[in-house]
């Protein structure tokens, strides 16, 4: 008499223990790479260029995405302005729309473009070129949300 509630008592426990397995599974997460890019030079004004990039970021996720804020950083670039043709960050100033670019929606494995602006500045006196892009610089995704299923 005693196997058969035992028996039962350990069905029963089994069963509590494969719902509490099941149920700690982890949801499912968006990522999101930057696929390629390219930086290029554009003259803004008479005495001044801007470092700009374009590309592509890849939603390799396993649910699509929203809101995907792309930016670009140059890691090498001076903080003052010398009217030599340096590049030049402002690290204090918030980045613009134009600097930090969202797309809307990326569904799973699929590429969307991109166009970030003003990634750094360089003033020059009249006539004269900007130096070569920096070395180092960087295009980093900062933010996204994961779209419910």
């Amino acid at each position: 008499m005693l196997t058969p509630t035992r028996k039962i008592v350990i069905c029963c426990l089994m069963m509590v223990l494969s719902v509490c397995l099941f149920s700690c599974e982890k949801p499912k997460q968006g990522k999101v790479i930057v696929s390629e890019y390219d930086f290029f030079i554009e003259r803004v004004t008479k005495s001044g260029f801007e470092l700009c990039a374009k590309g592509k970021v890849k939603n390799v996720g396993e649910v699509d995405v929203k809101k995907v804020a792309v930016t670009g950083n140059c890691l090498s670039c001076d903080e003052i302005y010398k009217y030599d043709g340096s590049w030049v960050i402002s690290p204090d100033i918030e980045k613009s729309a134009e600097q930090q670019p969202v797309i809307n929606y990326i569904p799973i494995g699929e590429e969307e473009e991109f166009l970030i602006k003003n990634i750094a500045y360089a003033p020059v006196k009249l006539n004269q070129l900007p130096k070569d892009i920096p070395e180092e610089i960087e295009v980093v995704v900062v933010s996204f949300e994961s779209v419910s299923e």
